[in-house]
């Protein structure tokens, strides 16, 4: 049997972005991470999705949300593969640019 959610009700996470995604996480199992790299440094979420994957050598499957700014972004990675991240990308340069990535809540 299928539910029908009422007009206006919260969709309680079952809606799903074009890549599958959960549009945010109720689980609990991804941790949000800041880097300070943004639609200044000309990243629109397509290039910037392809820059941390080929940076980190992870699959697009571990990572949710992504939520660029001008200056800076935040991403939504499986927690189980954010250190990972975080090692390949924290430290490295960017068009002559440190690029910082961390916990967002540790800053």
């Amino acid at each position: 049997e299928r539910r029908q959610l009422e007009r206006g009700a919260p969709d309680q996470g079952r809606r799903k972005d074009p890549n599958g995604r959960k549009k945010f996480d109720e689980s609990g199992n991804f941790t949000k991470l800041f880097v300070n790299l943004g639609t200044k440094d000309g990243f629109y979420k397509a290039s910037f999705l392809q820059f941390i994957l080929d940076m980190s050598d992870l699959r697009k499957d571990v990572l949710g949300r992504i939520d660029m700014k001008e200056m800076n972004s935040w991403v939504e990675v499986d927690a189980k593969s954010a250190k990972q991240m975080i090692r390949a990308i924290d430290g490295k340069n960017y068009r002559g640019r440190k690029i910082r990535m961390n916990e967002a809540n540790s800053r």
